[in-house]
């Protein structure tokens, strides 16, 4: 089975920082929210499985492939104004495989 995943990118808000104030430090949203966003996001995934009949149950032998072309989508970025405003704090996950064996009795 597959499973193929597209979603609009995360809107996201650039925000400054207000030290000194007598309530402590406050975020403040510089534009409105959703004024930009982040890449889409597409991924596909997919998974084979074979079932054996073995003695009095059954061996089910799996494997799995997540994130097949190996996206590499910005899922998060430094929203906060300054000279760090835009640096990337986190990627969509790699391809990953995963094998697995199951038995039923």
């Amino acid at each position: 089975s597959g499973v193929v995943r597209a979603q609009t990118g995360q809107p996201i808000t650039r925000t400054f920082i207000v030290r000194g104030l007598n309530q402590g430090t406050q975020t403040i949203k510089a534009e409105t929210v959703g004024s930009q966003r982040l890449s889409s996001v597409g991924t596909a995934d997919i998974t084979v499985a074979k079932d054996f009949v073995l003695g009095a149950g059954r061996l089910e032998v799996a494997g799995s492939l997540f994130n097949i072309f190996n996206a590499n989508t910005i899922s998060d970025i430094n929203l906060a104004s300054g000279s760090s405003y835009g640096q990337v704090l986190n990627f969509l996950s790699p391809r990953i495989f995963r094998i697995g064996v199951k038995y039923r009795f």
